[in-house]
């Protein structure tokens, strides 16, 4: 790869920041409470033993703190929710997909004679059946097959970071897929993680020289020896989540969630953070689910301050219960505000962060500086998936609800419209 000067002088600000940031990192002890104490830092080895889990005397089983599942009594039943680029795409019974919402890169899957114009109307993704899960804009299906639509890297021949139909994705059988443009990362039926696309744009790579992290065609992640991995995400750092709740990071050091010495650290290492049951990353911006506790690190997060590397506890504001699952939106500049939502264990959904247009679904339009519940679910939710401006929530029944900005149809309703503040359900097909 050839830099002009002034590229190479971007790429080497940019590694020096990190460098310098990375050196004065450290973790810290937990007190007994399981709140970080920050005037007791400690620097971490990378063969340093987990934290020990302290939730206020609850339970350390991680199955405690797993989801609700869906039980459908009548259809259509969904099975899985996903988002990407501000779209929504819903696992509607049996095996299909359907994607409502913006479509400016193909995220609805409906080809390019369809054109770019949102749609407010669900309608089923032609040509994939079959699937069993869902992974941002990419499906698996029984077979192990992938089929990937929208914006991403899949890796086609003319190398555009989007396709408006499905196209196949050359990986071997997959059981769970994670797709956050350029960066892809599926978990293989043989319990590999296979990952493809640069993590971050330019960085410091091991042989020193500087590029791009990590090569566009599909590359095993060396793992060390442990548990089972069971799910995965990735970001500027890539994340496997394994049975026995310990969470695997590498790549950038800002969002790796634990000590490094390396810009960017391509080993495979436990996070700071034990009995991790979930785990969601994009760009910059990672939270994860710990014993029941949600903890945010990467970017600056101005819900309430700068956040930095290490994980650090959401201030709990208005959720009075443990967590179960957790989704973050992307933000297109860092300076924006953190948004995201989360489900407790009661299935109630509870979001920070902006709500100009009604997108924390507590009635209001006022930033949500602590998380507040969202008011009017018809039912306890499984899972949410959060976009800039709208949010979408699983029900337990098998229904989804929407609530947000309606400009590019994203809440479902079968027509552009305003924006509106109460959840209400997606007219699936």
């Amino acid at each position: 790869m050839r830099f002009t000067r002034r590229s190479l002088e971007r790429a080497l600000a940019v590694v020096s920041s990190v460098l310098a940031a990375a050196s004065c990192a450290t973790v810290t002890q937990s007190t007994s409470d399981g709140e970080p104490d920050a005037s007791t830092p400690v620097e971490a080895g990378v063969d340093d033993a987990l934290p020990e889990a302290a939730v206020d005397g609850g339970p350390t089983d991680a199955r405690a703190f797993a989801p609700r599942t869906v039980e459908c009594e009548a259809g259509p039943c969904v099975r899985d929710l996903s988002e990407s680029g501000d779209a929504f795409c819903a696992l509607v019974d049996p095996g299909r997909v359907a994607c409502w919402g913006p479509n400016n890169v193909g995220q609805l899957g409906r080809g390019a004679e369809a054109g770019t114009a949102p749609s407010g109307q669900p309608t089923l993704v032609q040509g994939v059946e079959g699937v069993t899960s869902l992974g941002r804009s990419c499906a698996i299906l029984t077979d192990g097959g992938v089929r990937c639509w929208g914006r991403g890297d899949f890796l086609q021949e003319d190398e555009d970071w989007h396709s408006p139909s499905p196209v196949v994705l050359p990986f071997p059988p997959t059981k769970r897929i994670f797709s956050n443009a350029p960066r892809l990362c599926g978990l293989l039926a043989d319990g590999q993680i296979l990952c493809s696309g640069p993590l971050v744009s330019f960085g410091l790579l091991p042989d020193g020289a500087i590029g791009p992290f990590g090569a566009r065609e599909p590359e095993i992640v060396s793992l060390p020896s442990g548990a089972e991995v069971v799910d995965l995400a990735v970001g500027t750092s890539g994340f496997a989540l394994r049975a026995d709740g310990v969470a695997l990071s590498w790549g950038s050091w800002t969002s790796l969630g634990r000590a490094s010495s390396l810009p960017i650290d391509p080993e495979p290492r436990a996070i700071a953070l034990p009995q991790v049951t979930n785990i969601d990353a994009t760009g910059g911006d990672v939270c994860a689910v710990s014993a029941g506790r949600l903890y945010c690190w990467g970017q600056p997060q101005h819900y309430h301050g700068q956040i930095p590397a290490q994980p650090t506890p959401v201030p709990v504001g208005g959720i009075p219960e443990l967590v179960a699952q957790v989704s973050i939106a992307e933000r297109f500049v860092h300076t924006e505000p953190l948004r995201g939502c989360a489900v407790g264990r009661s299935g109630d959904v509870y979001c920070w962060g902006p709500n100009d247009v009604g997108q924390a679904g507590d009635g209001t339009r006022s930033f949500a500086l602590l998380p507040v519940k969202a008011k009017g679910l018809g039912g306890p939710a499984v899972l949410v998936r959060t976009a800039r401006t709208a949010t979408c929530a699983l029900l337990q029944s098998g229904s989804v609800e929407c609530w947000g900005e309606n400009s590019e149809g994203a809440l479902g309703r079968g027509a552009l419209g305003l924006s509106d503040p109460t959840p209400a359900p997606v007219a699936l097909p």
